[in-house]
């Protein structure tokens, strides 16, 4: 039992991925495919049904023997409509299994409990409040109180995140992990654009003709390296050098006739030079 179908969807997922067969039903799937759905479940081809208010009242499957509780719910009469999926009986079933994720039995009391129903009052809760055993001093108390009153030993059953009646992300990480991550992640694509393409700096070389020239040299020389195999994230390392923003090592060294030249042993020799001072 889901919050919501992206949840009932991505619970499917994961028991698939350790190679349980699993399926989802929800109301976005038609009369047809809710019903081949679960007749494989009947039959056994699919061994777990994740669903969000879909198995409720009148689904009629007596031998299905577990319960997974991953939805909250304020209603004491759908709990119980819940535990009651599995609470039937059946030819060759001994016991039913229901794992509560959400705290239900803390609220609503465990499911075989004695229980007046009335279609006219229904019942809102248990008549009597349900105790527990402390774990820890062995004193009897409320079961929904989320310590003991005597000892102060935490309630195990209230030491559960809390899933709510909507969609939550089952995934849920600590912020600064999350952010350490996304940074991370941006690392890698900066990274790996590093390797693929020439970034290109802003260097504000200015538009007048000296300017323009070294520009056009910049990219010469780029067009050099790459020609005379500088892999791609060194020329992108170099790009953001001083030396790469000099003008004085442009004028110095190369001239406008520079552009016509295809050879790369003089961009060869002024890069290595600049990797030998750095």
């Amino acid at each position: 039992m889901a919050p919501a179908i992206t949840n009932a969807e991505e619970f499917a997922e994961q028991f698939r991925a350790a190679g349980i067969p699993s399926a989802c039903i929800s109301s976005k799937q038609t009369p047809a495919e809710i019903a081949r759905l679960i007749e494989n479940f009947r039959a056994g081809h699919i061994r777990v049904l994740t669903n969000v208010d879909m198995v409720g009242e009148g689904f009629d499957l007596p031998a299905c023997e577990t319960l997974i509780i991953a939805t909250r719910t304020a209603s004491f009469p759908r709990y119980r409509q819940l535990c009651g999926r599995v609470l039937r009986p059946a030819p060759g079933k001994r016991r039913a299994i229901i794992i509560d994720h959400t705290g239900m039995v803390a609220q609503h009391g465990q499911p075989d409990e004695p229980v007046k129903w009335d279609l006219i009052n229904p019942p809102k809760g248990l008549e009597r409040v349900p105790t527990a055993p402390c774990a820890e001093c062995g004193a009897i108390y409320k079961v929904r109180l989320t310590h003991c009153p005597e000892c102060g030993a935490a309630n195990a059953l209230h030491e559960r995140d809390q899933i709510g009646g909507y969609y939550f992300d089952i995934k849920r990480i600590d912020a600064e992990l999350i952010a350490q991550a996304r940074c991370e992640r941006r690392k890698q694509q900066q990274l790996e654009r590093l390797r693929s393409e020439i970034v290109w700096p802003d260097y504000r070389d200015g538009s007048d003709l000296v300017g323009r020239t070294i520009a056009d040299l910049r990219r010469w020389f780029v067009a050099r390296l790459q020609a005379g195999g500088v892999p791609i994230i060194d020329i992108n390392a170099w790009l953001t050098s001083p030396a790469a923003a000099d003008r004085q090592l442009w004028m110095t060294h190369f001239t406008a006739a520079d552009l016509k030249s295809r050879s790369s042993s003089k961009p060869m020799l002024i890069y290595k030079k600049c990797i030998d001072n750095r």
